[in-house]
């Protein structure tokens, strides 16, 4: 549904649907939107539910007989409501009254290892396996995923949740 709402205002510039569509949405929301006159061009929006904009660059070097590969990555926390583009000139960030916004940013530095299968069958294995480690390496000041992450008074709420329903449907929903 979100990309047909996308697809009926886009005129030729994809950030700019974006933003009239979601002004159009409900509840929450983090999507990822390219289009096919834009292929360089990501652009994303969020609402209610969490969106990091991150770039990369891999650095190679070699020292003698083996290969050594780092990455950089730069990661931008969104805030509630902004919208992002990312394209080959950088990242751009609009909050919510189309203004530009600046947002935290954190370097994270992996190496070559994390885009390696590993001992793992695919690559979905792997990442279920690495889940943890995923998100303390993109917290860096976090030692456990852990109420805390979730800010003050979040381990008291979370005390009082006896059972959680995760639910998705995707482009299976609609109305209508």
């Amino acid at each position: 549904m979100i990309a047909h709402l996308v697809h009926s205002l886009y005129r030729g510039d994809t950030f700019a649907a974006v933003r009239e569509a979601v002004a159009q949405l409900h509840g929450a929301y983090a999507i990822a939107v390219l289009h096919r006159d834009q292929p360089h061009t990501v652009v994303g929006a969020r609402q209610g539910s969490p969106l990091v904009v991150g770039s990369a660059m891999v650095r190679t070097s070699s020292h003698r007989t083996h290969w050594r590969c780092r990455q950089h990555r730069t990661l931008h926390f969104l805030e509630e409501g902004d919208g992002c583009e990312l394209s080959l000139e950088g990242v751009r960030i609009a909050d919510r009254d189309g203004n530009e916004a600046r947002r935290e940013v954190r370097q994270v530095v992996a190496y070559g290892g994390a885009v390696e299968l590993g001992p793992h069958r695919h690559f979905m294995q792997k990442e279920i396996f690495e889940q943890p480690r995923a998100i303390t390496d993109t917290i860096p000041q976090a030692d456990s995923f852990d109420a805390a992450l979730f800010g003050e008074g979040a381990g008291k709420v979370f005390a009082g949740i006896d059972s959680l329903l995760i639910l998705a449907c995707g482009t299976s929903y609609s109305r209508g």
